[in-house]
């Protein structure tokens, strides 16, 4: 480090000159070296800044992929219960549509049957028939 300033008689003022000189520039080094510490210290952060940022993307990455998993295991849980109601709900409509088409079908030979009955000719007995009164 430097000396200590210590005051002692100052008799000419070319020494008073000399002495702020040398104050000016203890001045101008003092400047100096806060400039570098600082320097030093700005660059030792930005390191540690650097350095925890890392650590902190990572484990944001793989938080991120844990909750990736998580979601992608409750869709697939999900879609499997949907489609499983959905191949139930068929099986249902499947078993109701043949149902219906039996009742429908039977319904349709009545209704055959009926039609036929009116279609065909009903022969009554003949009437005799009576001359015209003249």
């Amino acid at each position: 480090m430097t000396k200590a300033i210590t005051s002692k008689p100052v008799t000419t003022p070319k020494e008073i000159i000399a002495d702020v000189r040398a104050y000016s520039h203890k001045v101008y080094l003092a400047g100096l070296g806060l400039y570098g510490t600082t320097s030093q210290q700005r660059r030792k952060s930005y390191n540690e800044v650097v350095k925890t940022s890392k650590v902190i993307f990572k484990d944001l990455v793989k938080s991120g992929e844990g909750l990736e998993k998580k979601a992608k295991q409750l869709i697939d849980e999900q879609v499997k219960a949907v489609n499983k109601q959905i191949n139930k709900l068929t099986a249902t409509a499947k078993k109701t549509i043949k149902a219906d088409a039996k009742i429908v079908e039977k319904a349709a030979v009545k209704v055959q049957a009926k039609v036929a009955a009116k279609k065909a000719p009903v022969r009554a007995a003949a009437k005799p028939r009576v001359a015209a009164k003249a």
